[in-house]
């Protein structure tokens, strides 16, 4: 039978593991991921109030077409070049970061200011050939319930945008064969000689603001392998996030040159006279040569 001053010594012994155990979970350092991307698919596929009124003559008159493929298939380019292009960031309801919390909530929220995204890149992005302009989104033409494209749109209309293109960064983590979901935590005193892994998928598309239509899309997808002890602080996980979603924009803007020659070579009017030529070589025109042709056109 347990004495009083054993039970005394006991209970002290008790308290000072609890204490102990207590101290060790406060000391160690976590990490919450951010919340994830959003579904591009869903969004641009989604039938919103404009392809709500396209005539269910029009499609019926498609034979042997769905109704529902033959209406996003009436769907028409209408944007003018040199084109006043609008950059949207997208991000899931509610997304936040150490350095940046979005806009707006409901089906997705807008990052309208600068993150991870590195100014060269940028740069290269605004620099591209039959651009008359490239503007941010801002959050002062846009309302704070986000719920489908026609909100991203109407607020492009606003800034008297030709097109709108859209980009999303999805980034996950992985520690050892466990994938680690957004809004989730990372306890990082247990990440000891442990494979890590942070993954980020850049996607963009360009639409037409008038009509929604979709010239194009583009992705790039980087990825950073290193050992989990390297994640020592947040700081250090962080910075991890931040270097791939960095080489992800990059890669992305890279894929998006050829999107956007591809974009100009086909619905700019004014390359029509220059269509047979490349057409009878099998040339394909990049950036370069659509920036000289940019030159000549704007010299006549």
């Amino acid at each position: 039978m347990m004495r009083l001053s054993d039970r005394a010594l006991f209970a002290s012994c008790v308290g000072v593991l609890a204490l102990l155990v207590v101290g060790s979970v406060g000391c160690s350092q976590k990490y919450i991921t951010p919340a994830a991307g959003v579904s591009m698919n869903e969004l641009m596929h989604e039938t919103d109030a404009y392809q709500r009124q396209l005539s269910i003559e029009q499609a019926e008159r498609e034979k042997g077409t769905d109704r529902q493929i033959a209406k996003t298939l009436a769907i028409q380019p209408a944007a003018g070049f040199p084109a006043h292009v609008v950059v949207a960031r997208l991000q899931s309801s509610g997304y936040t970061n150490r350095y940046t919390t979005a806009y707006g909530h409901g089906r997705y929220s807008v990052v309208t200011t600068r993150d991870v995204e590195p100014a060269d890149a940028v740069t290269k992005l605004g620099n591209l050939p039959f651009m008359a302009q490239v503007s941010p989104m801002s959050r002062m033409v846009l309302p704070e319930e986000l719920e489908g494209m026609m909100d991203l749109r109407q607020g492009a209309a606003t800034l008297r945008a030709d097109l709108l293109l859209i980009y999303t960064l999805d980034t996950r983590f992985r520690v050892k064969d466990h994938d680690v979901g957004p809004l989730n935590w990372i306890v990082l005193g247990n990440l000891r000689n442990q494979e890590a892994m942070v993954t980020t998928t850049a996607s963009a598309a360009f639409l037409d603001v008038r009509t929604g239509y979709v010239y194009g899309t583009a992705e790039h997808t980087a990825q950073t392998n290193k050992k989990a002890s390297i994640w020592g602080s947040r700081d250090a996980i962080d910075d991890a996030r931040q270097k791939t979603e960095a080489e992800a924009f990059t890669g992305m803007v890279e894929a998006l040159q050829g999107t956007w020659t591809g974009i100009v070579e086909t619905y700019h009017p004014g390359l029509s006279s220059w269509r047979p030529s490349w057409l009878k070589r099998g040339f394909e025109p990049d950036v370069e040569t659509l920036r000289g042709i940019e030159t000549i056109m704007r010299g006549c």
